[in-house]
This record gives structure tokens, sequence and C-alpha cells, in this order.
């Protein structure tokens, strides 16, 4: 069981603990920290990654309630502006998943894409692993980086952050490492 389920409540109490060995989903859960996160994403120039991030999650968020027609034309919506070769804010995925998402995005035999457990078309978890690769692209490199910036200095002054904590004792649950 979690410690708290206010995710805002728990990653700031997590960012002021841990500091810069807080993790990415923190400070994404957090409204404060996600912003300056953002605003560094913005002068790397290289927000891609985090706009495909949100809008892949609204694409699941909201795949229920939309006919398959609406969630096809999310799908290539997405596709367009992250995936394909032309992309304006192209993600950086490996080929195999960028291969699967377009076959299945431009496919004409919608039927033979259905899969279980719903048999709809686009699939629902079409971008679940090209999110979970932004994701980790966006952990080892560029949040790595804004750990060490002075904007996430700045973000913990302003957060008042604990330092100097031996965060040893603390459970693996809190630091985002165990079981949720």
């Amino acid at each position: 069981k979690r410690f708290c389920q206010v995710p805002g409540f728990r990653s700031e109490f997590l960012i002021r603990i841990l500091g810069e060995r807080c993790r990415l989903e923190n400070v994404l859960e957090h409204d404060i920290a996600r912003r300056v996160f953002e605003q560094h994403l913005s002068l790397e120039l290289a927000s891609e990654n985090i706009h495909f991030y949100d809008r892949s999650l609204s694409y699941l968020a909201k795949y229920d309630s939309r006919t398959d027609a609406a969630n096809l034309a999310e799908a290539q919506s997405l596709y367009r502006t992250y995936i394909a070769s032309d992309a304006p804010e192209q993600v950086n995925i490996p080929q195999s998943m960028l291969n699967t998402c377009r076959n299945i995005v431009l496919a004409e035999d919608h039927e033979a894409h259905a899969v279980a457990p719903d048999f709809r078309f686009p699939p629902r978890d079409l971008f679940g692993p090209a999110t979970t690769e932004a994701l980790k692209l966006m952990e080892k490199d560029n949040f790595r980086r804004f750990i060490k910036a002075p904007a996430f200095t700045q973000l913990l002054k302003d957060l008042r952050a604990y330092e100097g904590i031996d965060i040893s004792n603390i459970a693996d649950d809190l630091k985002g490492g165990g079981p949720t």
C-alpha cells in the first residue's frame, strides 16, 4: 500500500526529501515541478517527448468514451504529429515501434488489428510501448540534466526541500522502487 494516494502531495513530499534523487514520475505529478521541467525541456528544444506522453495518456484516458472512428482519428493525429518520419515533433522510438504504430494506424483491414480483450480498432494500447520508451528517454537524458540545472536547485529552495537527509531507511515504496 502506498504512503499517500494524492499524487501531488506525495510527489512534493518525495521531491522535498529526495531532492536530486527524486524520480521523473514525482516531478510529472507535481504541478509546479512539472512546469519547471517543461520549461527546461523547452530550453533544450526537447519538448516532443512530454507532449507525446501527455497526448498518448489522453488518448488512453478518453478511449472508452469515444467511438472507434474518433479513436482512429486521434490515433492518426498522434501518429502524424509524433511518430511519422516527417512528424513535426518526432519522438525517438525504435523502428519496430514506429512500424507497429504505422501499420495499425494506416491499416485498411481494421478487423485484422482489433485485439482482445475488447476487439476494438485501433487497439487501446496502440501507443503504450512508444509512450514507455518516450518516458525512459526523458528520464535517462533530459531529466538527468534537469536535476543538475539551476532551475531544479531553485525549485528545491522554493519547495523548502530538506538538506542532508539520510534516506537509507526510507521504504523503497516511498522512493518509488518498491511495489505499489
